[in-house]
């Protein structure tokens, strides 16, 4: 990812993420938290065959998906992307400058495309929204 224009490259691959899915899915993807539940479905269905992906369709699916998760997060509840070298993907940093609350969407969407049944997306965003709700001054909590 070139994170020179990450806001472009996720909007990019959150868009991709839209039109994979689009008819696969109980309902359209619309960056509303609901629709992370349909997104759910699609990473559910998709994990049946993520083992046999090669290891550059599966950074491609987590990329879009991921993205798509991270947008839905942003679109909702402000932030700025930034890259977190630690664990090679972008973030979606919240509440800067009195607290912060850094949200993890790849590492999720990855655990459960790979069969992790307990890594849930809606539970994962809903965990964002904990945080941020109970976020005080000059406090930083990693969400993953």
């Amino acid at each position: 990812m070139d994170i020179n224009n990450m806001d472009q490259e996720i909007a990019h691959h959150a868009a991709h993420a839209v039109e994979v899915c689009q008819g696969k899915t109980v309902s359209k993807l619309d960056f509303s938290p609901d629709s992370l539940e349909p997104l759910q479905q699609y990473i559910v269905e998709a994990s049946a065959g993520f083992a046999a992906m090669s290891d550059e369709q599966k950074s491609a699916l987590v990329a879009d998906l991921g993205s798509y998760v991270l947008e839905v997060a942003r679109r909702n509840v402000g932030g700025a992307y930034a890259w977190f070298t630690k664990r090679e993907q972008p973030v979606l940093v919240v509440g800067e400058p009195n607290y912060r609350v850094i949200f993890v969407a790849w590492d999720k969407v990855s655990s459960r495309l790979a069969g992790d049944v307990g890594a849930k997306i809606p539970f994962h965003y809903r965990l964002l929204l904990h945080h941020i709700s109970q976020a005080k001054k000059d406090t930083s909590v990693l969400c993953v």
